[in-house]
């Protein structure tokens, strides 16, 4: 089960997104295959991981 996944990504101590479930996971693979393939990240996400650090994944 997915459940309990939470993906966010903040700035300047500020969340710009949080993602929770399959949307977490699916972030998380994307991510994964931007590090393993050096591929563009794909919309929506590019415009808030350009210049970005990558967001913090966490079980709750």
């Amino acid at each position: 089960s997915d459940y309990g996944i939470t993906w966010t990504e903040m700035r300047d101590d500020r969340e710009l997104m949080k993602l929770e479930g399959a949307e977490a996971i699916s972030q998380l693979q994307e991510l994964a295959n931007l590090i393993k393939y050096k591929t563009e990240p794909s919309k929506p996400y590019a415009a808030i991981w350009q210049g970005k650090a990558p967001a913090a994944v966490s079980g709750e």
